[in-house]
């Protein structure tokens, strides 16, 4: 079961990795994190990645380290690369829950950080703070990995390229009545400063926005309503940390109509006639006072 863990490590990492291969068992290796290029307005610089050792090699098998003791599943019998990466999310919301830290380093300009003087066993490697990066999942790593290549080789000093999305959040205006796309609406967002980072005319699809940062709040604002429509209060959002695509809505609701009776023009016309009226009685009275 060592063995096979090993291997699906290997697996996972072999397409991104520049891995030493030693043919001796060594006591210590190493986990460099190398970050490819995200989409326009990204940067690989000072993101940081926290690494948590959350399994031992004792006797040839994989055991939890006291911190992770109460965990259930089985690291010996992890069968395939699906499993690990499940493994790999419920051991991250476990040491979120039980408040475990590892030890913290930051990329440098080129996207490139590197653990050493790791103990053999298994890691938690996940990003603590994304900066100006995309969505990384947490991921197990074993160190060593079986290098299949050679036999009986190990290899102690991985190179991991995670795999990168986008924070993707996707906008929909919609009317408040029948909660359809609303088409002709003038937004836009803008960050923490007042910046604007993006804007658009609605149309008959919700509008996708790829380059903002996880944990930064932004406003979604409406400058023009689409004819007959109220202008909506802005709406503040925080980017989740997730894969997924986070959905924010603004809603619409229409003018108030007016109203037009025929009766308006000729109340006018009467009160009018009467008032004339009243003044001319006025004068005559006046004038027969006076003759008089």
């Amino acid at each position: 079961m060592l063995k096979k863990l090993l291997i699906i490590s290997a697996i996972i990492f072999s397409a991104g990795t520049g891995i030493g291969s030693v043919s001796a068992y060594r006591e210590t290796g190493s986990i460099a994190v190398s970050l490819e290029e995200g989409v326009k307005g990204t940067s690989v610089k000072d993101v940081e990645f926290e690494l948590i050792q959350v399994g031992n090699i004792v006797d040839g098998v994989y055991e939890y380290t006291e911190d992770f003791s109460d965990e259930k599943t089985d690291l010996n019998k992890i069968e395939t690369s699906d499993e690990l990466g499940k493994l790999a999310v419920k051991l991250d919301s476990y040491a979120d829950k039980n408040d475990i830290k590892g030890d913290f380093l930051k990329t440098d300009s080129k996207g490139y950080l590197k653990f050493s003087d790791l103990e053999v066993g298994i890691y938690l490697l996940r990003v603590s703070n994304y900066a100006k990066y995309e969505y990384v999942e947490a991921t197990l790593i074993t160190v060593p990995t079986y290098n299949e290549d050679v036999q009986n080789s190990m290899n102690f000093d991985i190179t991991v390229i995670p795999k990168h999305t986008p924070f993707k959040v996707s906008v929909s205006k919609q009317d408040i009545t029948d909660h359809k796309e609303l088409e002709g609406a003038h937004l836009q967002i803008t960050d923490e400063k007042g910046n604007i980072v993006d804007e658009w005319v609605s149309g008959k699809e919700p509008h996708m926005i790829q380059n903002l940062f996880c944990n930064h709040t932004y406003t979604l604002t409406e400058t023009i309503a689409p004819k007959n429509y109220k202008v909506a209060q802005s709406i503040n959002f925080k980017v989740e940390e997730s894969g997924k695509i986070q959905k924010v809505v603004m809603y619409d609701e229409l003018l108030p109509v007016k109203v037009k009776t025929g009766d308006n023009t000729n109340i006018g016309i009467y009160a009018v006639a009467g008032l004339v009226t009243a003044v001319l009685l006025v004068m005559f009275a006046f004038k027969k006072k006076r003759g008089n």
